[in-house]
């Protein structure tokens, strides 16, 4: 058997002598013999050092840990003993409450403007979710507003109010009379703007006086008589009857003797000219017309008409154009300081009428 249960050792064997040699025989050969053995290696248990220190706690307050070693200093072989725990770990800082910070929730959206001009509040809020303890950071506002609306607000324009309606411009038959406003607040900042500063009407004070007006004189009439005492008459017409205390119409028809003498010879006249232009481009000119003497009277014969005739032309109303006074000298400013405004006026003189 091995002399040893692990690691190197030996075992021997061994004989007895049953003839010993003699007379030279040969000699006995040994009589115990050694060999080496081996069971396999000697199981080697794990040795480990001291601990080391603790190490620092891994949290400062609300309960941490920490944590301690040590080395191996035979590691375990062949089935011998394992090594045991080489770290050894304890709680730490549990009697340490840890600061607890405020937590808010968002901040909502801003409400309304309270201005929609001139400067006006929005507000916002935000809830508390979690309060602050033990030395945490505390919370913030639960509430912040902001400027809104700085812009300047619409100033609308304010007008006085209508003056009296002025004289008709016309003593008779139709005419004009104005209003007029003042501007007492002008508009600014896209206020509402200024309607117009004058208003016009049409106004009638009396009819106008209209004079008669009549045609030329017609041509002759033939002799009642070719010799001797005769009559001749000529007429003319109403172009326009007098009305409203005018110039009343005068004779429309005219007579002369003729023939009084032997058998006259009456005289004879070219035909009319065309009429000339009108000496007046409005407000009633005048056109004429002309003839000529073809064969003169004689003998107390019919005698020549008119050998120039005129008639009214263009009697529409001419164009009157409106005619201003200078303008007033400024104004006051109404205002000592910043922006104001200084006004000047000016009357009219003659009003505007038929296109001026």
């Amino acid at each position: 058997q091995c002399s040893a249960e692990c690691g190197p050792g030996s075992r021997t064997r061994s004989r007895t002598i049953e003839v010993p040699d003699s007379s030279g025989g040969a000699v006995c050969g040994p009589l115990e013999e050694v060999q080496d053995c081996n069971n396999g290696p000697c199981p080697v248990d794990c040795q480990v050092g001291e601990y080391g220190p603790w190490s620092a706690c891994s949290a400062e307050c609300g309960g941490g840990r920490q944590t301690r070693s040590r080395q191996v200093a035979t590691p375990e072989a062949n089935g011998g003993a394992p090594c045991p725990q080489l770290i050894e770990e304890r709680l730490c800082n549990t009697d340490v409450p840890c600061p607890v910070d405020c937590v808010m929730g968002n901040w909502t959206e801003w409400n309304e403007c309270d201005r929609n001009c001139g400067g006006g509040v929005q507000q916002r809020h935000r809830e508390v979710l979690r309060e602050s303890a033990n030395g945490g950071a505390s919370c913030g506002a639960t509430q912040d507003e902001r400027v809104c609306n700085t812009h300047a607000c619409p100033v609308d324009c304010v007008l006085s109010e209508w003056s009296a309606w002025s004289e008709c411009d016309e003593r008779c038959g139709p005419g004009s009379q104005t209003s007029t406003r003042t501007v007492l607040t002008p508009a600014s900042n896209g206020g509402q703007a200024c309607g117009k500063l004058e208003r016009q009407q049409d106004c009638f004070e009396k009819p106008c006086p209209v004079d008669c007006v009549v045609s030329a004189y017609g041509n002759w009439t033939a002799c009642s008589a070719s010799c001797g005492d005769g009559l001749r008459s000529r007429s003319r017409k109403i172009i326009t009857p007098a009305a409203h205390g005018g110039e009343a119409c005068p004779a429309l028809t005219e007579e002369i003797i003729c023939n009084a003498d032997p058998c006259p010879e009456d005289c004879v006249l070219s035909h009319w000219q065309p009429w000339s232009d009108c000496d007046k481009p409005c407000g009633t000119g005048h056109k004429v017309r002309k003839r000529t003497v073809v064969h003169a009277p004689a003998n107390g014969g019919q005698k020549c008409g008119q050998l120039e005739e005129r008639a009214t032309c263009n009697s529409q109303p001419c164009p009157v154009d409106c005619k201003m006074s200078n303008w007033t000298q400024w104004s006051k400013c109404d205002a000592t300081c910043g922006t104001g405004e200084q006004v000047r006026t000016r009357a009219i003189i003659v009003p505007q009428a038929h296109g001026g």
